[in-house]
């Protein structure tokens, strides 16, 4: 008897996983799809894209309930129009993290007519405990139209970090 029950129920067990047999689940499939995309998209806005990149960092951690701006790369960071920079930004926050760049204007010393030397910014939101990247691009020469002989500019910026104003990296701009 004990033989035919241990039977019945190794049977049953056979039969219940042949049809618990793992199916595709549409929402783990589209979960799947989106962040192999998510994926494709840091590696393109990380890619190297010309001799003309420069890049720096940015370390996020709580104060209090805030999420706020720990360190950074060492100010100025000095960059040719018409080049690329990217931060890496590490959210140690326990949320995710929107940067933003409020533009506070030319620095001591700008001689250029351009009113802000960015042409984008680039940010995603960056999940707790992730890192990604913003990326700035400096507009070209011609955007920029400084007076002949003009030395860098200097433009000062301030981040956002969840609409919170933050510390303000400054950039040097080279003609």
């Amino acid at each position: 008897m004990k033989r035919i029950v241990l039977f019945i129920a190794l049977v049953a067990t056979a039969a219940v996983g042949a049809s618990c047999k793992e199916q595709p689940n549409p929402l783990v499939e589209s979960l799947k799809k989106e962040v192999e995309e998510l994926k494709e998209r840091l590696k393109e806005a990380t890619a190297p894209r010309s001799a003309n990149e420069y890049t720096g960092t940015i370390q996020l951690h709580n104060v209090g309930s805030a999420c706020k701006i720990k360190s950074k790369s060492p100010d100025p960071i000095r960059v040719k129009a018409g080049s690329w920079i990217t931060w890496t930004v590490t959210n140690g926050c326990r949320s995710s993290a929107t940067m933003t760049v409020l533009i506070v204007g030319p620095g001591a010393g700008n001689r250029s007519d351009a009113a802000d030397p960015l042409s984008l910014v680039v940010a995603n939101p960056i999940g707790a405990g992730a890192t990604g990247p913003v990326v700035w691009k400096v507009k070209t020469k011609a955007e920029l139209n400084p007076r002949p002989g003009t030395t860098p500019d200097k433009w000062s910026y301030k981040w956002r970090v969840n609409n919170a104003v933050d510390n303000d990296p400054e950039l040097e701009v080279e003609y």
